[in-house]
C-alpha cells in the first residue's frame, strides 16, 4: 500500500566518485564513510530522515524547508573541510512510499537539481526558495528556469549559500557544456580601492576580478567589413549581396578577440570612393574585408579581400565559383576562419564550432531566413505597414522551417518577430525552442534578454540571457549596448557596466552621444548631480532649442528646485517654437511644484481647452492640484480611482516598483502616511528607488518630511547612491569619458 507524503527532499552526490573508486579504491571507501558519517550526525541535528542511499547518492527528507537548508548548508561546510567534493539539489513535493522504493516528482526534482549542480553548490527549486528568502545566514541567487530531464514544466532554480552570492562566482547550471563567465574587463588598471567601492556598493564578501586576471583577454585587433559590390551586368543582385557580407560579418563577430565593426558604422561607405586608409582612420579597424559578386545565368563569382587599413596592402583574397547551392555557406564559414588564420587571432574550438554550424543548413531555408529578417526591419521602418511585414516575415520563417524543421534560426526568428509585435510568450516559447536545437544560439538569447528588460522583476534572466548574448558575439552592439544598460541603471554597478557600454561605442553601431545621453544623462539625474547631468544633455544633443528638448531640459531645473530657472527657459524657448502641448504641460507642472496651485489651475484649462490629454501618472499631478485648491470631492475621485487601478496591478504582480512608487504617492496625497511609507520601503526593497525619485515627487510628500522613517529613508538613498557617484568620478579621473 502505498503513502503519499509532502517533505522538503534532498539529495546529494559525489562528484567523481565512480572515477576515484577506479583510480585509489581506499581513499574513495574512506570518503564515502566520512560523507556517511556527516550526514548521519547532521540529519539528526535537523530534524532529518534518511531515505535510502544509492551508492554514493543518498535521499533525504524534512518537514521543513528551512531546516532542509540548514543541513544542507552545514553538510556543504563539513564536506568542503573533508576535501569530499558535494553537489546538493533541494525540492519540496510529494514523497510517495511503496514498499521499500520512494516515487514521485518531488524526488525526481530533488535528484534532477543535484545533476546539473556546481561541485560545492546547492541548488534549490522555488517552493524552497520562497519558505527561506530573507531568513537570516541564508543567501540566495535566481539562475534562472530550467528544463529537468522527465519534468514537463522548466523549474525555477536558485543557488543557496551561507555568505552573499556574488554574481562572478554563481555557478552555471549546464553540465554538458563550459560556460565561462563572459570576461569583465576592468580598464585601466583597477586597483584595490576600486574594489572596495564594489564590495561597498554591492555588500559583498568576496573581491571581484581584477584587471591583472583579465588582462590577457583585451582586445587589440579590429576589423570592418564593407557593403560588397554588385558587379552582375543587370545590377540588380544587391540583396544577394547585402546577404553574403552580413553573413561574414556575423561569423567574424563571433570571434571574441576581434573587434568587428557594427554594419550601421559601414554603411556610409556603400558605393564610396573613400581610399581604405581614410576608412580605417574614420572607423579606427586596423583591418579592412572588401568584396563583391558577380552574377551570370546560373553562376555566380564571390570575390573577398583582406586589406591592412593603413598600409593599404592586400593580405590575402579567395574567390567562390559555383552555382547557388550549400557550398556557397562552406565558402563563407572558409573565409572568417581564413581571416583568423590571417590575423593571427586565436579561435576557440567553441567559436570555430559556431561558426560552422551555419554550413549544416539548407540553402534555400538560409535565404528564406534572410529574407524574413528584412520583413521584420520593415516593421520598423515602415510602422504603418507593420502588419503586412509581420506577416510576411512569419510566412518566410513557415517556409523555412517546412524545408528544415529543426532550423534554429528560423526558430529564433520567430521568436524574435513576435517579440517585436509585443507577443511575449510566443517569443519565449519559440526562442526556447531555438535553443533546444542550438544551445549556442545567439539570436534567442538576444532576444530574451531585450525582452525581459520590459518585464518587472526579471532582471536576473535579462542579465543572463545578453550575458551568454555577448559571449556567443562579442562584437554585437546592441548586446553589449543592453548589458551595460542593464548594470549600469538597474544595478547600479558602473565598473560591471563600462566595458560593455564602451565596446559598443568601439564597435560603432551607436553613437557615443547617443549612448552619453541615455546612460551618463539619465545617471548622473538618479545621483542627484543635477549641473552633470545639464552638462551632459546641452553637450551631447542637438536638439536643445527643439520641442522634443523641453521636458528634458525643464525637468532637471524642477530636479534642483530652481523652478525660476525652468520658466526662464520655458519662456525663451516657447517664445520661439511652436511647441504647444509640451510647453503648457511643464508650465503647469512647474507652478504644482511651486505650489501655485490658481497658476497652476490656469494653465491647466487652458491645456485641455486646446485639445491636449493627461498620461495616467499625470493624475497625480491634477489630483494634488485639486486637493490644494480645496475642491476634495475631483482629488478624492481621481485618487480612488488610481488606487483601484495599481492595487489591483500590484497584486497581480508586487515586484514592479513603478506600482510601488505610485501607490506611495496616492497614499501621500491622501495623508495616509503609514501606507505611503509602505510602499515607499517596498519601492526600495525593490531596488527601483533612485534619490531623483524621492526629489522631485518631494512636493507630494508634504506630509512626510518631518517622520523620522520618510527621512531614513530619503538618508539611506542618498548614501546609497554616494558610492555610485564615486565610481563615475573615478571613470571620469581616469579619462574614460568626457564632456
Amino acid at each position: 500500500m502505498s503513502e503519499r507524503r509532502l517533505a522538503a527532499i534532498m539529495f546529494t552526490d559525489i562528484t567523481g566518485y565512480t572515477a576515484l573508486m577506479g583510480k585509489d579504491e581506499d581513499r574513495a571507501v574512506k570518503m564515502l564513510q566520512i560523507n556517511r558519517e556527516i550526514h548521519s550526525r547532521l540529519l539528526e541535528k535537523h530534524h532529518g530522515t534518511l531515505i535510502k542511499e544509492m551508492g554514493d547518492g543518498i535521499l533525504t527528507s524534512f518537514h521543513s524547508s528551512f531546516d532542509a537548508v540548514k543541513c544542507a548548508l552545514e553538510i556543504q561546510s563539513e564536506s568542503k573541510k573533508n576535501e569530499i567534493p558535494l553537489k546538493i539539489g533541494i525540492h519540496e513535493g510529494d514523497m510517495i512510499f511503496e514498499g521499500d522504493d520512494v516515487i514521485g516528482d518531488g524526488v525526481n526534482i530533488a535528484a534532477r537539481l543535484q545533476d546539473i549542480t556546481e561541485t560545492g553548490w546547492i541548488s534549490a527549486s522555488e517552493s524552497i526558495y520562497k519558505n527561506v528568502k530573507n531568513k537570516p545566514g541564508i543567501y540566495t541567487a535566481y539562475i534562472g528556469e530550467k528544463f529537468l530531464k522527465n519534468v514537463e514544466e522548466p523549474v525555477k532554480v536558485f543557488n543557496v549559500s551561507d555568505v552573499e552570492i556574488i554574481e562572478e562566482i554563481k555557478p552555471t547550471l549546464e553540465k554538458t557544456k563550459s560556460r565561462k563567465i563572459i570576461p569583465y574587463i576592468l580598464l585601466g588598471g583597477i586597483i584595490a580601492t576600486i574594489i572596495v567601492v564594489i564590495l561597498i556598493l554591492r555588500n559583498l564578501p568576496e573581491k571581484q576580478p581584477v584587471a591583472d586576471d583579465l588582462a590577457g583577454l583585451i582586445v587589440k585587433k579590429s576589423m570592418a567589413v564593407l557593403p560588397f559590390k554588385d558587379l552582375s551586368p543587370e545590377k540588380d543582385n544587391q540583396y544577394f549581396c547585402d546577404v553574403i557580407k552580413e553573413s561574414i560579418l556575423n561569423d567574424l563577430q563571433k570571434i571574441s578577440e576581434l573587434v568587428v565593426k557594427s554594419s550601421q558604422s559601414t554603411e556610409k561607405y556603400r558605393n564610396s570612393d573613400i581610399d581604405i586608409p581614410t576608412i580605417g582612420r574614420e572607423l579606427d579597424a586596423n583591418y579592412i574585408l572588401e568584396g563583391n559578386v558577380f552574377e551570370f545565368g546560373e553562376q555566380f563569382r564571390i570575390t573577398v579581400q583582406l586589406i591592412e587599413a593603413e598600409s593599404d596592402n592586400h593580405l590575402w583574397s579567395d574567390a567562390y565559383d559555383g552555382t547557388y547551392t550549400d557550398e556557397i555557406l562552406t565558402f563563407l564559414s572558409n573565409t572568417s576562419k581564413e581571416i583568423a588564420k590571417k590575423l593571427d587571432v586565436a579561435v576557440t574550438p567553441q567559436e570555430k564550432g559556431r561558426i560552422e554550424y551555419g554550413t549544416q543548413i539548407n540553402m534555400e531555408a538560409y535565404d528564406l531566413v534572410i529574407r524574413a529578417n528584412q520583413e521584420r526591419q520593415n516593421m520598423h521602418r515602415f510602422p504603418r505597414f507593420v502588419k503586412k511585414h509581420f506577416e510576411a516575415s512569419l510566412a518566410f520563417l513557415d517556409q523555412a522551417l517546412e524545408i528544415e524543421p529543426h532550423y534554429a534560426n528560423a526558430l529564433a526568428g520567430k521568436g524574435h518577430t513576435y517579440f517585436w509585435m509585443g507577443l511575449f510568450d510566443s517569443a519565449i516559447i519559440y526562442c526556447d525552442r531555438a535553443l533546444a536545437i542550438n544551445p549556442d544560439n545567439f539570436e534567442a538569447y538576444f532576444v530574451k534578454g531585450d525582452l525581459y528588460q520590459y518585464v518587472p522583476g526579471k532582471t536576473d534572466l535579462e542579465i543572463e540571457n545578453l550575458t551568454k548574448a555577448v559571449q556567443l558575439s562579442p562584437s554585437n552592439t546592441w548586446a553589449n549596448f543592453l548589458l551595460g544598460k542593464v548594470y549600469w541603471l538597474k544595478k547600479q554597478d558602473v565598473f560591471r557596466a563600462w566595458p560593455y557600454l564602451k565596446k559598443a561605442i568601439e564597435v560603432r553601431g551607436i553613437s557615443k552621444k547617443d549612448i552619453y545621453r541615455e546612460i551618463f544623462w539619465v545617471t548622473y539625474m538618479s545621483i542627484g548631480d543635477y549641473v552633470k547631468a545639464e552638462r551632459f544633455l546641452k553637450n551631447t544633443t542637438q536638439w536643445e532649442d527643439s520641442c522634443d528638448a523641453i521636458w528634458p531640459f525643464a525637468w532637471v531645473y524642477f530636479f534642483q528646485k530652481d523652478y525660476d530657472k525652468a520658466l526662464d527657459y520655458l519662456d525663451s524657448v516657447c517664445d520661439i517654437f511652436n511647441c504647444g502641448w509640451q510647453c503648457q504641460k511643464q508650465y503647469w507642472l512647474c507652478f504644482n511644484r511651486q505650489l501655485k496651485f490658481k497658476e497652476a489651475e490656469k494653465i491647466y484649462n487652458r491645456y485641455i481647452e486646446a485639445g491636449y490629454w493627461l498620461y495616467p501618472h499625470d493624475s497625480l499631478d491634477l489630483a494634488f492640484m485639486y486637493k490644494n485648491l480645496g475642491e476634495k470631492d475631483k482629488a478624492e475621485f481621481i485618487l480612488n480611482k488610481l488606487q483601484i487601478h495599481f492595487e489591483s496591478l500590484y497584486k497581480k504582480n508586487n515586484e514592479n516598483f513603478r506600482v510601488a512608487f505610485t501607490l506611495a504617492i496616492i497614499f501621500a496625497i491622501k495623508d495616509e502616511k503609514e501606507e505611503a511609507l509602505r510602499y515607499l520601503k517596498r519601492t526600495i526593497d525593490l531596488g527601483g528607488m533612485n534619490v531623483h525619485m524621492l526629489q522631485i515627487e518631494d512636493y507630494v510628500f508634504i506630509s512626510l518630511r518631518d517622520d523620522p522613517d520618510f527621512k531614513f529613508l530619503l538618508n539611506h538613498q542618498k548614501e546609497k547612491f554616494s558610492v555610485l557617484r564615486a565610481q563615475l568620478q573615478e571613470l571620469e579621473d581616469r579619462g574614460e569619458f568626457e564632456f
